[in-house]
């Protein structure tokens, strides 16, 4: 783990409140390499050319498609935001993908329509799994960074189940 990865590491465990908390935007940093946002932030070359993003995982219940010409890599996951969908279903693939880019030294957007449930749902996955913390810690450290995030409480049950499975 780098230097960087353990201080976020830290910050995360302690709720460090030393770091900035981003105002609403369209995709918010949440980790170096990791930015969370909103479908606006796909269709803005320039925030994503600034921002470094090579790596696009959108979120949404229909297809959604990167109207301009960058270099970035683009997957979906069809998923509702309603409390009855199955979230745990897509985690697996949501981590591969976000681990393989990060991993490459990649820079990944996680998107929905809003920026605020399934999006910030695998986001607090991400950290969870990766940091190995809890449900809470990782939603804590989501929302000072992005604070319209607040996955459905469906999503929330299913989170709370995979940190009992052990991230599974």
């Amino acid at each position: 783990m780098s230097i960087e990865t353990q201080q976020l590491h830290r910050a995360l465990i302690t709720k460090d409140r030393s770091l900035p908390c981003a105002r609403y935007r369209s995709m918010n940093e949440i980790l170096p390499n990791l930015y969370l946002g909103d479908c606006k932030a796909i269709l803005d070359p320039i925030t994503l050319l600034s921002s470094g993003v090579t790596h696009v995982l959108s979120l949404r219940q229909s297809p959604v498609y990167m109207r301009h010409q960058v270099n970035v890599k683009h997957s979906q996951i069809f998923i509702d935001d309603t409390e009855d969908t199955w979230l745990l279903d897509s985690l697996n693939a949501a981590m591969d993908y976000i681990e393989r880019a990060m991993g490459n030294g990649g820079t990944v957007l996680v998107h929905c329509q809003e920026g605020r449930s399934r999006s910030a749902s695998v986001v607090i996955a991400f950290l969870m799994k990766h940091f190995q913390v809890s449900f809470e810690e990782a939603w804590g450290y989501v929302r000072r960074r992005r604070p319209v995030a607040g996955p459905n409480p469906g999503f929330v049950d299913q989170l709370k189940i995979w940190e009992r499975r052990g991230y599974w």
